[in-house]
């Protein structure tokens, strides 16, 4: 039986901090400059305004890989010890998070497909839902330096997260309103994430 002392918890920190860094640096590369000879600046201006939805799917697809590095750096700093399922449950985090360079890509070249925004928006929502048992397995399995379960900056964070995934959740079902207006309730989460917490 493997136990929990054989599993290096700075190696798996390492490579998913590593894992993100690769994600961001595939999202950046789908970023293309505008090809060709521009006689006036007013026709690059309008080539630069074609590719505005590539930047708001990168915003929003790059400011989440911010929000959740941040947080699983903070989970990382608070826990004791690594067992071999919190590892797989990190690759599984991981697996959600490398499809959303892909996810990102088809909402900025289809901004106005309600199919395309709803993918990355399910992308989101998937990978925040694992992400919240890489959360909630530490706890159960008392990981924890000290026990701030009940403690009301941990309540309030809690609260928090719930309300990122019910509005996450209706994001989804708003992009076959609007596409626009999924993306702009699913970057309330992101609002969330970054400035509130």
């Amino acid at each position: 039986m493997e136990t929990a002392k054989y599993w290096d918890k700075k190696r798996l920190e390492t490579f998913v901090d590593a894992v993100i860094a690769i994600i961001m640096t595939i999202l950046v590369l789908e970023l293309k400059v505008p090809i060709g000879h521009f006689e006036k600046d007013a026709d690059l201006i309008h080539e630069l305004g074609r590719l505005a939805p590539f930047f708001i799917s990168y915003f929003i697809a790059f400011f989440t890989l911010v929000a959740v590095w941040l947080d699983h750096h903070r989970l990382f700093m608070a826990i004791r010890e690594v067992d071999r399922k919190f590892t797989i449950i990190n690759c599984i985090f991981l697996f959600t998070l490398s499809s959303l360079p892909f996810t990102a890509a088809l909402a900025g070249e289809h901004i106005y497909s309600s199919t395309a925004v709803a993918i990355f928006l399910t992308n989101i929502f998937i990978m925040n839902v694992v992400f919240t048992f890489v959360f909630i397995y530490p706890q159960n399995k008392k990981w924890h330096e000290q026990d701030y379960s009940k403690h009301p900056e941990t309540i309030r964070i809690r609260n928090l997260a719930i309300l990122g995934m019910v509005i996450e959740i209706a994001s989804i079902p708003l992009a076959f309103v609007h596409p626009l207006l999924g993306f702009g309730v699913g970057s309330l989460v992101l609002f969330i994430h970054l400035l509130i917490k």
